[in-house]
């Protein structure tokens, strides 16, 4: 936010419940100068309700009943609050949703409900499905609602207590206790906390932990909270870093975009927030004597930044603008003494640097390492009783490519689903039907014709009709079908801005049709089975050798070219 500085203070006096007329003068002329300004009075009220409790913010009821900061919000009044219409304010205006997001905000803090600002990652009424009964030892339940984050990639921890391990579920109130080291957590909506030993913290709802001693780094979207000794950290759309020292005092260490900071004083007495920027740091005493702002240090945090993979460490793939997922069965794989998948480690380059590995904590559910699967090359090898990978929660566009090589070993079941970005918690609609939304993007095989053969379908799935009566789907089916033991390079590409969703196979265009759908989530990614069915349905049997997802719709020259690499690295020729 960019607030001005005189601006600012008045909506401090504001939140305190102290605004002078001159203040109230000044915000108004200021709120109503652009619509920028709007907007940003919008973010920073959303700001103060996540950062002030019920109790602090239910003045400002009092304070927005003045006749004409909110004195119309389009089409009647709103309870609580004294409001006329006004033509001034309408859906199409910029203003108006500003403020109407203002007015909700409002609404909740008056009846002391929690809120909590959700994004495209969770929209859509529907409910959520349960786990596969064969996942209960290893994916979040959807009952279990206290599970709000996972442990991601370890590197060399030793835990002081409570040891963790990768993929271990944390539920509101796990305590995080590091000795040495250096651990990832990521959060249900996506936020990534990278902590360094000695370190202790506590989880605190699924936007917020309590940081009590040690140095952190934050990667998070607007509204995620750091609780310290000495003062609440709010993100604003950033990367930071916080540290807690013996004495409780923090520091704050802003690398890109805002945070927010709000001192707390003796008592828990809270005081005058300050915003930081790019570069900007701050200091506060848990006996909140002083205020400090300084340069920030983000050598102080080097810790924080992943190491890459050089270029003889990983294979030569062409494309890798936007590539957030590159699963290859020859590197970092890592097994169990049975040669069961523990964990597929996400290559880590230049472009693609967020860790994603897919994992599997329970035993009876990993799929196996195999030496000499597809063509002979390294392969992971699915089927069994369900046997699956997933990854943590990974933010995916609507312009969207994944790429899998694959082979199938077993002619049943006759639906066989490879790649679903409907991992657990699953969404799916009541038991009368409806939608979902954004629709769920899945690449599977299916045997209709019950002779061996399988069609390859790139397929979005987004809910019921009434009663369930059927399914509410949109997919891209190759005509030509593939054979048992046949390898083969599967590309699903969607486009929302040109409304198109297009599949290949082995290179080639193999069908295109018409999309108008959303597919943008946060989501895990479950890799060799459907997340839903608790049967043998959706199982898929067979061999995936490498798997890649790109945030962007590669066109068709780039398809070409990512194929091809995969066809000659799988000794399956080169696309025609």
């Amino acid at each position: 936010m960019k607030i001005p500085e005189d601006i600012f203070g008045y909506l401090e006096d504001y939140a305190d419940g102290v605004l002078s007329q001159d203040g109230y003068d000044a915000i108004v002329a200021w709120f109503y100068a652009s619509d920028e300004n709007a907007q940003q009075f919008a973010e920073w009220f959303v700001w103060q309700a996540q950062l002030r409790d019920s109790e602090r913010l239910a003045n400002m009821q009092e304070v927005f009943s003045r006749e004409g900061l909110l004195d119309s919000v389009g089409q009647g009044p709103h309870t609580g609050l004294n409001r006329r219409r006004s033509s001034l304010h309408k859906a199409n205006n910029p203003r108006y949703w500003a403020i109407s997001a203002i007015v909700a905000c409002l609404l909740l803090i008056a009846t002391g409900v929690a809120w909590y600002a959700r994004t495209s990652s969770n929209p859509g009424d529907v409910q959520i499905a349960a786990a596969p009964a064969q996942a209960e030892a290893q994916a979040p339940r959807a009952e279990e609602d206290s599970v709000v984050a996972y442990v991601g990639r370890l590197t060399n921890c030793v835990w002081q207590a409570n040891e963790r391990n990768e993929g271990d579920q944390l539920a509101v109130g796990s305590q995080v206790q590091l000795d040495s080291g250096r651990a990832e957590l990521v959060f249900g909506q996506g936020a990534r906390v990278s902590l360094r030993g000695p370190c202790r913290l506590q989880i605190e709802d699924e936007n917020t932990f309590r940081l009590n001693f040690g140095d952190v780094s934050v990667e998070a979207s607007f509204g995620f909270k750091v609780i310290t000794p000495s003062g609440v950290v709010i993100d604003l759309g950033t990367a930071f870093g916080v540290s807690v020292d013996d004495a409780g005092d923090s520091e704050v260490h802003v690398f890109e975009g805002e945070v927010a900071f709000q001192p707390t004083g003796p008592g828990d007495m809270q005081k005058k927030s300050i915003v930081l920027s790019k570069d900007q740091a701050c200091r506060y005493s848990v006996a909140g004597v002083t205020l400090d702002q300084f340069q920030a240090n983000e050598a102080k945090f080097a810790w924080r930044r992943r190491d890459v993979l050089s270029a003889n460490e990983v294979p030569a793939l062409p494309i890798r603008n936007n590539l957030v997922l590159w699963l290859a069965a020859d590197r970092f794989v890592e097994t169990d003494d049975q040669q069961r998948v523990e964990c597929w480690r996400d290559l880590l380059v230049d472009t693609n640097n967020y860790p994603e590995d897919a994992l599997q904590p329970a035993a009876e559910y990993r799929p196996y390492l195999t030496q000499k699967g597809i063509n002979g090359h390294p392969s992971v090898r699915f089927g069994g009783n369900g046997n699956f990978l997933l990854t943590p929660p990974l933010y995916t566009t609507d312009e969207q490519t994944a790429f899998v090589v694959c082979t199938l070993n077993a002619a049943e079941p006759h639906f066989q689903q490879v790649l679903n970005y409907n991992g657990p918690p699953q969404r799916i609609t009541g038991p009368q039907g409806g939608t979902i939304n954004p629709a769920v993007f899945q690449i599977f095989l299916d045997n209709n014709n019950d002779d061996g053969r399988f069609n390859v379908k790139g397929h979005l799935f987004s809910g019921f009709t009434d009663n369930r009566q059927q399914s509410i789907v949109s997919e891209a089916i190759a005509s030509d079908r593939v054979n048992l033991m046949q390898p083969v390079v599967i590309c699903f590409r969607h486009s929302h801005k040109e409304g198109r969703m297009t599949l290949f196979v082995d290179g080639d265009k193999a069908a295109s049709e018409s999309s108008e759908h959303h597919i943008a989530i946060t989501s895990r990614k479950i890799i060799g089975r459907h997340p839903i069915f608790n049967n043998q349905d959706g199982i898929f049997h067979g061999d995936v050798g490498e798997l890649l997802i790109f945030n962007r719709a590669l066109p068709d020259e780039e398809v070409a070219q990512v194929s091809d690499y995969l066809m000659q690295r799988f000794d399956l020729g080169s696309p025609e």
